[in-house]
């Protein structure tokens, strides 16, 4: 057909016009590229932020649950033997009646290592868990060392198995009774520093108290095994970059990483040089001082350190009314490797966006084809196209209707005129396409658009737009034109339609119909019929594909 050959003719004409789309949707897909990278790399960075945080704030809350368990039933053993220092049922001078009272304490609370109670020059009491039983030391002091006393090993029932007398505790004649007292804190019980506990050597720490009456007050130590209490810290350990203290008034009383009694401020010299002893970076100073200078957060905030970034979390404890807290530091990496689940979430993330990004530009490049060629070749086509169309007859490609809304025989507007216009439309939308002339009789006879009676032609175009908006839908505007044209010196519609890539319902009240074209008619399918036409479409579809 002339036609055909029209179009072939019209495609060196709109390339220009292609080349720019395609231009611009190159340009368009360009820039959602660049915006994905962009929201990619934000949303890597906030949920790394997110996960850090979360991660090192659920870390600080087990930390201290771990360590209120191990350390508050010491605590409240202390404050037990106070009790029976001021109700005077505390003689430090009689094992046989003390110690049946505080071997109960030491089997019930297993970290509590041994009792000591006493004066640095006077008398002392020691009570000393062994594998086998209990061994006692009860005796004097001088200046807080064993002095002149006597030891008893005692069974598991607490029954004296040997004594014997000694001026020196296992050939160390100034072995150290109690723990480094700090006489001003006694006001309070407090956890000393590591120590050497007596009298084996083992490295540990003590909560201490003053007890008895103020002319005659005593010192009271529970000391705990620094080994139980690393066991505790690794049970909450992540990565290697995992570092524990507890700190006090902003200085570190205990680093667990390093065991030792050093200590050391924030605002020391050697913290503000980032060392301590020789030159050897210092991570808590670094870590306090950035701390300090944020503020003093109460949340997790991150720093670098030694090229790292790392993240900090500084809780006072909530169990008693001292500013002494623990502070956790972990690398973000290490942060990062409890969270797999979410580690690469914005990998899928991404390709979500970009791959949508893509399924943009082919709705763009197709919107484009179906607007500017097809709208070129109807505004082309001439008066000789349209009486060859028409001269074919009506076909499955091809429909003729007399008018668009009123009904000849009846001599009025009807409804069921615009519907039959419609149904043509949708069928060819739900097909391969078509042409459909209005103003054209059955036979082909040229009718003209005047039968439907509007004031002008505008009127009339508004109206088609209105009804396909109205019944079929907006979203599919683009693949139906539609044009005035003179045939013989009246006006006819031509209406353009395109093979939509949705399925096409007609829709009227509150019903929905499906057409597709059958030869040179419309046929409506029911809904098992509209399924399996749906699934043998999106077949075909993957085929071409």
């Amino acid at each position: 057909m002339r036609l055909l050959s029209k179009e072939k003719e019209d495609t060196g004409g709109i390339s220009a016009s292609s080349t720019r789309l395609w231009q611009l949707m190159v340009l368009v897909l360009v820039m959602i590229t660049i915006g994905v990278v962009g929201l990619t790399v934000q949303k890597y960075i906030q949920t790394r932020r997110n996960i850090s945080a979360a991660v090192i704030r659920q870390l600080t809350v087990t930390a201290e649950n771990r360590l209120t368990a191990f350390v508050q039933p010491v605590m409240t053993n202390v404050a037990i033997i106070e009790r029976w220092a001021a109700s005077g049922e505390l003689p430090i001078s009689d094992p046989a009646v003390l110690s049946p009272r505080l071997i109960p304490i030491l089997e019930q609370v297993s970290q509590i290592h041994s009792v000591l109670i006493g004066s640095t020059n006077g008398p002392v009491y020691a009570l000393l868990r062994e594998p086998a039983g209990w061994r006692v030391f009860s005796g004097q002091s001088r200046g807080g060392a064993a002095d002149l006393g006597k030891w008893q090993q005692l069974n598991k029932t607490g029954e004296v198995q040997k004594e014997w007398q000694a001026r020196t505790i296992d050939g160390k004649a100034t072995q150290t009774i109690f723990p480094p007292v700090d006489f001003k804190r006694m006001q309070d019980m407090y956890w000393t520093e590591p120590y050497e506990l007596f009298p084996a050597g083992k490295i540990g720490l003590a909560a201490v108290d003053a007890i008895g009456p103020k002319d005659r007050q005593i010192v009271l130590a529970l000391p705990v095994l620094m080994s139980d209490l690393r066991d505790v810290i690794n049970s909450v350990r992540i990565g290697d970059s995992f570092r524990l203290f507890i700190y006090s008034e902003n200085e570190v009383l205990i680093d667990f990483q390093r065991m030792d009694r050093r200590r050391f401020t924030a605002g020391s010299s050697a913290a503000a040089a980032g060392v301590t002893g020789g030159s050897q970076p210092l991570l808590i100073a670094s870590a306090l001082g950035q701390w300090q200078a944020g503020g003093q957060p109460k949340e997790p905030y991150a720093f670098n350190h030694q090229g790292r970034r790392w993240w900090g979390l500084l809780h006072d404890f909530t169990t008693n009314s001292n500013s002494d807290g623990i502070g956790i530091l972990v690398t973000e990496s290490d942060l990062i490797t409890q969270q797999k689940s979410e580690r690469y979430l914005f990998v899928p993330l991404a390709f979500a966006v970009f791959w949508a990004a893509f399924l943009i530009f082919l709705r763009l490049h197709r919107k484009a084809s179906a607007i500017s060629k097809p709208a070129l070749h109807l505004n082309r086509l001439s008066e000789a196209d349209l009486l060859e169309l028409i001269a074919a007859g009506e076909h499955e490609k091809l429909e003729f209707k007399s008018t668009l809304r009123w009904n000849l025989k009846a001599a009025r507007a009807g409804k069921e005129i615009e519907l039959a216009v419609l149904k043509t439309v949708a069928a060819f939308l739900n097909s391969d396409g078509g042409i459909l002339m209005i103003g054209v009789g059955d036979n082909g006879d040229i009718l003209g658009i005047e039968s439907d009676q509007f004031e002008n032609e505008d009127g009339y175009l508004r109206h088609f737009s209105s009804l396909l908006n109205q019944h079929i839908g907006l979203e599919f505007s683009e693949s139906v034109e539609f044009a005035l044209h003179t045939i013989n010196g009246k006006r006819v519609c031509v209406v353009n339609c395109h093979k939509s890539s949705q399925p096409v319902f007609l829709k009227h009240k509150k019903e929905e119909s499906f057409y597709v074209r059958s030869g040179p008619s419309s046929r409506q399918l029911s809904l098992s019929q509209v399924l399996e036409y749906l699934k043998d479409r999106q077949a075909s579809q993957r085929r071409s594909t």
